[in-house]
């Protein structure tokens, strides 16, 4: 399942600090924004990630690892995302160095717009319950 802490520690943005700011409304009193310090989140996120060479296409299951370092193998490869769901987050980094792009689809085979993913470079796809997305 997806958690704004894995966003956060993707594009780096970590580093609130506890208590944080929060929203106020006019009497002072804060709104339901939560915000974490970085400890709290270490503590509470666990991400989980694939090393591999890929010898052929690749589908990546609902409950497969979140974060997905590919060599593609030196040839260009389809990645299949799984059915989503809301808040489903995955991130792809293609490692190879041959040239050779992965072109990632959703599960029914179409391209996600942008999705195209050349050499040493790393694409997060979140699901937001319609559709997978670029993040």
């Amino acid at each position: 399942m997806f958690e704004w802490a894995n966003l956060a520690r993707v594009f780096g943005i970590l580093g609130l600090t506890n208590g944080g700011t929060g929203a106020s409304t006019a009497s002072g009193a804060r709104t339901n924004l939560d915000v974490y310090s970085k400890t709290e989140i270490d503590n509470k996120v666990t991400p989980s990630s694939n090393t591999e060479t890929l010898s052929g296409n690749k589908t990546i299951a609902a409950t497969d690892k979140q974060y997905h370092f590919l060599n593609p193998g030196g040839v260009a490869r389809d990645i299949t995302l799984p059915i989503g769901a809301l808040g489903m987050l995955f991130v792809i980094k293609n490692t190879g160095s041959a040239g050779n792009s992965f072109t990632v689809k959703d599960n029914g085979g179409a391209a996600i717009t942008n999705g195209l993913i050349a050499n040493n470079v790393a694409k997060g796809f979140y699901h937001d319950g319609s559709s997978w997305q670029i993040v």
